[in-house]
């Protein structure tokens, strides 16, 4: 059986890579944009009850240096 491989060879040159990069005018940073203040976030008090519920046993560990 015979197989041509003319069908993946492409007579297109490869595009030539500059050594910087290229951007759109609109990718472009625009440095005199206005920076609105954000609104001011809610403020208050929280008041919170804590109960103790003791201290946790400690976990034993056999030999702590080994480890």
């Amino acid at each position: 059986m015979k197989t041509t491989h003319s069908k993946n060879i492409t007579n297109e040159k490869p595009k030539k890579r500059l050594a910087f990069p290229v951007y759109d005018e609109e990718d472009i940073l625009d440095w005199d944009a206005a920076i609105v203040t954000p609104p001011p976030r809610p403020s208050g008090t929280i008041r919170v009850r804590l109960i103790y519920k003791g201290r946790r046993k400690p976990i034993p560990v056999e030999n702590f240096w080994e480890e």
